[in-house]
């Protein structure tokens, strides 16, 4: 995935219309289903962040990921 800073005015996106599907959720409760995800996402987090997976903004900005991927064309991708 690539990563880029979006420097946009959200302002007028604070000011807009909640969607009508937000009116008619349900209350949010945490379930045991909801509970089993988030230890399953942490592990895999810490497992991608000890092999080099994790992109840290705050980490030496001379650290590169470069990652090509070749398409059915032959082209080369680049993120």
């Amino acid at each position: 995935m690539c990563r880029e800073i979006i420097d946009a005015d959200v302002e007028p996106l604070l000011e807009a219309i909640p969607p009508a599907d937000l009116k008619n959720a349900p209350k949010f409760k945490i379930t045991n289903e909801l509970k089993n995800l988030q230890t399953k996402m942490a592990n895999l987090f810490l497992h991608q962040k000890r092999r080099g997976g994790i992109i840290d903004l705050d980490a030496d900005e001379n650290n590169v990921i470069s990652l090509e991927n070749q398409d059915e064309q032959n082209e080369v991708k680049r993120c």
